[in-house]
């Protein structure tokens, strides 16, 4: 091989490499935006327990979502639903909808 060839090798090497830049930086925003999606459950899994002893009482017989409070800090307001058609539940339980997150959950109202 010549001297010639060895760099021609050398470029070659190069632009192949050059040409996947493109690439990682795609790759590397990818596990950038998952690290931020962990970073926020990790939050919010540290918070939980504080937030659960802290849970908002019904403020003027509004009912607030467990889910969205648990998760974020917020306070969802939660709306009574029709149970569906074929709901054979208990008659003492009333079901509740979140209006943002649309969690559902039932609660006894005696």
């Amino acid at each position: 091989m010549t001297n010639k060839s060895l760099t021609q090798i050398a470029r070659d090497i190069a632009e192949r490499l050059h040409r996947q830049i493109p690439h990682l930086q795609a790759q590397l925003e990818e596990l950038d935006s998952r690290a931020q999606e962990i970073q926020t459950q990790l939050r919010s899994a540290n918070l939980a327990l504080k937030r659960a002893e802290s849970f908002p009482s019904l403020g003027g017989g509004e009912r607030h979502c467990p889910k969205c409070w648990i998760e974020s800090g917020a306070q969802s307001a939660m709306r009574a639903i029709n149970p569906p058609p074929d709901y054979d539940g208990d008659p003492d339980v009333d079901l509740f909808k979140c209006t943002v997150c649309h969690f559902e959950t039932p609660e006894t109202s005696k």
